[in-house]
């Protein structure tokens, strides 16, 4: 059997690290195990009452599920960790990665296990939330056709009199032409798959 360690100061069940973890683990024979990190001062009382009240929702939705409060000392909470192990994946909620990072604590390098955080987990970059830009698609294709159809049928004629003219001129020319013909059509195939719906 699987397990996933998420480890988190909240223990909300709509959060982005609760939702992965249950996706992943109605996938596959797998075990969410939970941690809820504290300080010496905190409550570790209300702190489980968090915990059981998580394993309640989790045991309805047929989730195994297994849970403890840790101390955020360094050499109690990798211990603890490391006890835990083997893991397929570790998730960790952002305000408890930074703590554990603030008290010298740095799980990917302690743990033999996949270590992420819930800001990892929602970062979609920036250009593939935009979607496809119809009007820059239209001028990388328009740039391509006019290469393909312009410049291509006379290359026997521009090797001839410039590219393979061994001048500087011809050089910076020769450059120019594949720097810009790779960057054009290079764009244009990248927005292709996303038209057709190959590629989210």
């Amino acid at each position: 059997m699987k397990r996933i360690i998420v480890i988190d100061d909240q223990w909300a069940m709509d959060s982005p690290l609760l939702r992965y973890a249950l996706k992943a683990s109605k996938s596959a024979d797998t075990e969410i195990i939970g941690i809820m990190p504290v300080a010496a001062s905190e409550s570790t009382q209300l702190n489980k009452q968090r915990l059981d009240s998580a394993a309640e929702q989790l045991a309805r939705d047929g989730v195994r599920f297994s849970s403890y409060v840790v101390g955020t000392e360094p050499e109690e909470f990798i211990g603890k960790m490391k006890g835990l192990m083997p893991a397929s994946l570790v998730l960790v909620g952002d305000s408890v990665f930074d703590g554990l990072i603030r008290n010298g604590i740095i799980l990917k390098k302690e743990l033999s296990a996949p270590v992420t955080t819930a800001r990892a987990l929602d970062s979609t970059p920036e250009r593939a939330k935009k979607g496809i830009n119809m009007g820059v698609f239209m001028a990388y294709a328009i740039g391509s056709l006019i290469m393909y159809g312009v410049l291509f049928p006379k290359i026997v004629t521009l090797n001839e009199k410039l590219f393979m003219s061994m001048t500087v001129t011809g050089a910076a020319v020769t450059l120019a032409v594949v720097v810009v013909h790779a960057w054009v059509w290079g764009n244009t195939v990248h927005i292709l798959p996303k038209l057709f719906r190959l590629e989210k």
